[in-house]
């Protein structure tokens, strides 16, 4: 008698989205039940003070790893269901019928958001290569691809909080450009190189722009994500004011980021380290010293935009002058 068994029936589409359903819900009613069971394993279980260092820093440590831990089975899933059902075919089609200067960035941006690593970018790579996509294009997406990942912009996210977040994408996808600008830039091509920094400042501006609406539009509810949803008024309202403040020139910053990126790519390596040292060292600590003596509280909240804002006007001399080094035909960009 043959004792094979039987392949595994695939389920019907009705019933994969009643599981699907029926595991968010109880997802759901986990994550909205993590503070009160952190609460009650600490301070009824345990008896610990509520208001003693050892309780509170308890309560923290359960809460958090417990968030962060149904965020990552959340977010391996997702990455799991969007490898099911990528088709590498189609965006390979689709980035081959494009011109250099936005395919770059296409690549970048594509490699940003697919959950592999290099283990699984190395094979595509190959395979876009074959498909005779342009090597610019195909690089971008290899060095973006593993820089930037999903899982670690959830830890981010929970951990250090959704401006580093937003910077490490921004970085990850201008990082994924330098290959490309410098190897346009040795081969003379400067209009590449000037085309590609048009739309990755662009794009920066983008990402920045949409941070701003969420920081600007739903601070309460980003307050919320990290576990401050039961903090006392006063803290809300300091923590609303703050992102608020604090987070005004998010477009500002995020191409600040691109053009430090961008300068060390075409060869200005000085330019580039002074600008970003100006920005963090003297700007970003100076101003968060200074301010304070003239404004408080709200002089450390002021000195982010304020830096924010004169890092982008040194920049965008510098910007300009790049520009017109990258329109003289001949021109070395030293």
């Amino acid at each position: 008698m043959d004792q094979t068994p039987s392949a595994p029936r695939p389920l019907s589409a009705p019933r994969y989205a009643l599981t699907l359903l029926a595991v968010l819900l109880a997802w759901t009613g986990l994550y909205v039940s993590i503070q009160p069971l952190a609460a009650w394993l600490t301070f009824d279980l345990l008896s610990l003070a509520p208001g003693g260092a050892p309780g509170l820093a308890l309560e923290f440590f359960l809460y958090d790893s417990a968030k962060i831990l149904l965020l990552l089975v959340l977010m391996v899933y997702c990455i799991g269901w969007l490898r099911a059902g990528l088709h590498v075919e189609r965006v390979r089609d689709y980035l081959s019928g494009k011109g250099r200067g936005i395919g770059y960035l296409l690549g970048a941006m594509f490699g940003a958001i697919t959950p592999f690593c290099s283990c699984s970018s190395i094979p595509l790579f190959l395979g876009f290569t074959m498909a005779r996509i342009p090597l610019g294009i195909t690089m971008a997406f290899l060095i973006t691809s593993p820089l930037i990942n999903e899982i670690a912009v959830v830890l981010l996210w929970g951990l250090l909080g959704w401006k580093f977040t937003v910077v490490y994408v921004v970085v990850g996808m201008a990082a994924g450009c330098i290959p490309v600008v410098g190897y346009n830039m040795g081969a003379g091509k400067k209009t590449r190189v000037r085309e590609l920094f048009t739309k990755l400042l662009l794009c920066e501006a983008i990402v920045g722009a949409v941070a701003l609406v969420l920081a600007e539009g739903f601070p309460r509810q980003l307050i919320a994500v990290f576990g401050a949803a039961n903090e006392s008024s006063y803290y809300t309202d300091f923590a609303i004011k703050a992102f608020r403040t604090y987070l005004c020139m998010m477009v500002l910053a995020c191409v600040n980021k691109a053009c430090f990126i961008f300068l060390q790519a075409v060869g200005k390596a000085f330019s580039s380290t002074m600008l970003s040292m100006v920005r963090e060292v003297v700007f970003g600590v100076g101003f968060a010293l200074l301010l304070p003596r003239f404004f408080g509280l709200d002089g450390v909240l002021y000195s982010m935009p304020v830096s924010d804002v004169l890092t982008f006007v040194i920049a965008a001399g510098m910007i300009v002058k790049t520009y017109r080094e990258l329109n003289t035909e001949g021109a070395t960009v030293l």
